[in-house]
């Protein structure tokens, strides 16, 4: 098996798996929708809150899943190691693109996350009743929200040199 070859299967079972887990997370947008209608005594439309609690973040992981399913070696040559169609697998390279796929499953679902939290500061801005203040715990998910897409775009963009970086430490011991 080539090195691009096994790229492309991995990407495709990443976009399948953030698929299959989006799918199975779908009750949860439902419940922030509820959550978002009853927290701001339905002071929000409901075409409002459905966007921003259910069809963006569904949306953006639904996306993200089909472009890794549709996609994939397209992004394996734009992203991963660049190598030729004749190039046989060498297993040091391999985690790279776990680490790209790890970091493309954690993105997706940090920026669907980002979507609630930008919705949350604009009932905010907007004055909507209930949503004057963020408590120590929203601030606190925030945060986690973006360190979740710092990793993830870090993982997604530097697998090759986080390939490099474990090697060093595998192989200095």
């Amino acid at each position: 098996m080539k090195y691009n070859d096994l790229s492309i299967l991995l990407l495709k079972i990443s976009g399948l798996l953030i698929f299959i887990i989006s799918m199975i997370n779908l009750p949860n947008y439902f419940v922030n929708y509820y959550s978002l209608q009853n927290f701001y005594d339905n002071q929000v439309s409901d075409f409002f809150t459905i966007l921003v609690s259910v069809a963006i973040p569904l949306a953006i992981t639904i996306l993200i899943s089909f472009v890794l399913l549709i996609f994939p070696k397209s992004l394996t040559n734009a992203f991963v190691l660049k190598t030729t169609d004749k190039s046989e697998i060498n297993l040091e390279s391999i985690p790279s693109v776990v680490f790209m796929g790890l970091g493309m499953y954690i993105l997706a679902f940090a920026l669907a996350d980002a979507v609630y939290w930008v919705s949350h500061f604009s009932f905010i801005q907007r004055g909507i009743p209930g949503a004057e203040y963020l408590t120590l715990e929203n601030k606190a998910r925030f945060v986690a929200t973006v360190a979740e897409i710092l990793i993830g775009l870090g993982l997604l963009l530097g697998a090759k040199g986080i390939n490099n970086i474990v090697l060093k430490l595998r192989n200095s011991g």
